[in-house]
C-alpha cells in the first residue's frame, strides 16, 4: 500500500502507512504509543517484538534532533526498560521514568465499561492490581553540558581560556583560598569569626560564591591578626573581576544555548502523574488530552514539530494543536486514521490557532 499523506492545516499532517515506511521524519521531538504486544487487537500481536522496536526507534531517532525530546509508553515495566535501552543506544538518554496512575488511587473509577473494585475486596486476586502505565522521557542534555564545560577547559573551538580555567570563578577562589593557606587559618576558625558556614562555599569549588563586602572584611581581619599583609585586594575590584567573568561565561555559554534541550519545569510535579483515562473514541487505548499536553508544553516549544509514529485516534496531534505545536502523525490502520483525521479536522476547526485550514490528500511516490 502506497503511504497516504494526508495534509490537514500547515501546521498538521497525517499519514496512513507503516512508520517504518516514511521514517525519518524532521521533527523537534517524539512523543509516541507504541503497540504493545500483548494482544489488545490484531495490530497488537508483534513477532520479535524488541527487534521491531529497534527498527523503528532507530529510523524516529534519525529525524529528531539530537536534544530533541523522545516519550514512549508501555504498559509493562521490563519491556519499557528494554525499549529505553534501546533509545538510548541511538543518542538519547532516558531522563525520567514516569508512572501514569490512570485512577488517581480511586477504586470507584469506571475501568474496561464497568465499576472497578478494590484489590482487597478480590479474595481470589493474589497480587496487585495493574492499574498504570509507563512512560519513559529521554533527551541528550549532556551535549549541552560537555559543550559548556569545554569552554572553561580550552577543548572548545580554537578557544583557549587557560589550564585553570576549568571552574569559571577559579581565579578568584584561588586568590582567596591562597591567602587562607598563606596566612595559616583553618575552616573552623573562619566559621567561628564569621557566624557562618560559608567557608565551603568561599574557598571550596562547589556552588562557590562571592563572600560579601561584610564577610570579607572578617575574612581581612582574620588573616591578619596575627600580623601579614594577607587579602590586599580591595573588594571593589574582586567584584569587578566576578563581573566580568560572569559576563563573559554568559556571553560563550549563549552560543550553546541551543544544544540544550527544552524542559519548561512544570514546578511541583513527581514522577507519578494521575490522569483518569480517555473517554472511548473508538480506539481499544486511547490516552487522555491532557496528559498528552503536559508531554508537549513541558519538552517542546510553541512552533516546534512533533511526531507521533503511531498516531491512533489522533490525540496527540489534539495535545499539539492546543498549544501551538505542529504535528506529524502516522498511523498504518485505516480505521483509526479516519477517527484521527476526523478528531483533527474537528479540533482545527475550533480555531485555536491561526492555522491555514487547506486539506490536501496526496499519495507519495
Amino acid at each position: 500500500m502506497e503511504p497516504l499523506v494526508v495534509r490537514l492545516s500547515d501546521s498538521v499532517i497525517i499519514t496512513l502507512a507503516d512508520c517504518r515506511d516514511v521514517l525519518p521524519v524532521q521533527c523537534d521531538a517524539v512523543v509516541t504509543d507504541p503497540p504493545y504486544n500483548i494482544g489488545k487487537a490484531a495490530w497488537d500481536k508483534i513477532p520479535d517484538y524488541l527487534q521491531w522496536c529497534e527498527s523503528w526507534i532507530a529510523a524516529a531517532s534519525k529525524g529528531c534532533k539530537r536534544q530533541g525530546a523522545f516519550w514512549c509508553f508501555h504498559s509493562e515495566p521490563l519491556v519499557l526498560a528494554d525499549i529505553a535501552r534501546i533509545i538510548g543506544r541511538h543518542g538519547k538518554p532516558m531522563q525520567n521514568w514516569v508512572t501514569w496512575d490512570k485512577y488517581n488511587g480511586n477504586p470507584t473509577k469506571q475501568c474496561g465499561g464497568g465499576p472497578m473494585v478494590g484489590m482487597t475486596q478480590i479474595a481470589s486476586l493474589r497480587k496487585f492490581q495493574d492499574f498504570a502505565e509507563y512512560i519513559t522521557y529521554h533527551a541528550d542534555d549532556g551535549q549541552w553540558e560537555r559543550q559548556s564545560a569545554d569552554l572553561w577547559s580550552g577543548k572548545a573551538g580554537n578557544r583557549n581560556f587557560g589550564q585553570e580555567r576549568g571552574f569559571i570563578f577559579e581565579p578568584l577562589r584561588a586568590y582567596l583560598d591562597n591567602e587562607r593557606q598563606r596566612a595559616g587559618v583553618t575552616r573552623q576558625q573562619i566559621q567561628e569569626a564569621t557566624g557562618t558556614q560559608m567557608e565551603g562555599h568561599w574557598f571550596g569549588r562547589s556552588q562557590w560564591q562571592l563572600p560579601t563586602p561584610e564577610h570579607y572584611a572578617t575574612l581581612q581581619r582574620l588573616f591578619n591578626a596575627q600580623g601579614g599583609d594577607y587579602l590586599r585586594r580591595e573588594y571593589d575590584y574582586l567584584r569587578r573581576e566576578y563581573d566580568y567573568l560572569r559576563r563573559e561565561y554568559d556571553d560563550l555559554r549563549q552560543e550553546y544555548e541551543h544544544l540544550r534541550p527544552t524542559f519548561h519545569n512544570p514546578g511541583k510535579v513527581s514522577s507519578v502523574w494521575q490522569y483518569p483515562p480517555a473517554p472511548s473514541n473508538g480506539h481499544e487505548t486511547p490516552k487522555p488530552v491532557e496528559l498528552m499536553q503536559r508531554i508537549v508544553e513541558t519538552t517542546t516549544n510553541p512552533g516546534d514539530t512533533v511526531l507521533d509514529c503511531f498516531a491512533g485516534s489522533g490525540t496527540t496531534g489534539i495535545a499539539c494543536i492546543r498549544t501551538g505545536r505542529k504535528f506529524v502523525g502516522i498511523e498504518k490502520d485505516a480505521r483509526y486514521f479516519e477517527i484521527a483525521r476526523q478528531r483533527l479536522e474537528r479540533e482545527l476547526a475550533q480555531g485555536l490557532l491561526p492555522l491555514t485550514h487547506n486539506m490536501e490528500t496526496t499519495a507519495t511516490p
